[in-house]
């Protein structure tokens, strides 16, 4: 994975790419309300872009935000818990 990556940065070489405003301009005709970016650079810092019409649009969007970062934690818990314990883990089959 990890090559198929590498070759894949190195072909469309995003070096200091910032995305151009143009970009985040379309992005925004395309919103009611408001939208969040999120990308990783090539460097390794995620950087944030974002817009909000209103300050009800940005609770609403930062609410999601909290909610979707919530399910992804608790998912990848759950992936690493199957990790350690594997796939057959029944936990029905308690020994008592």
């Amino acid at each position: 994975m990890k090559k198929i990556y590498k070759d894949y940065k190195d072909q469309i070489k995003f070096k200091n790419f910032k995305f151009p405003p143009e970009i985040l301009h379309k992005i925004n005709e395309c919103s009611q309300g408001g939208w969040l970016l999120f990308t990783i650079t090539d460097g390794g810092t995620i950087e944030s872009y974002s817009n909000y019409d209103s300050p009800r649009d940005m609770l609403a969007l930062s609410n999601h935000l909290t909610f979707t970062a919530n399910s992804l934690q608790n998912l990848q818990a759950q992936l690493n818990f199957r990790n350690m314990v594997g796939d057959d883990f029944d936990p029905s089959d308690d020994e008592d």
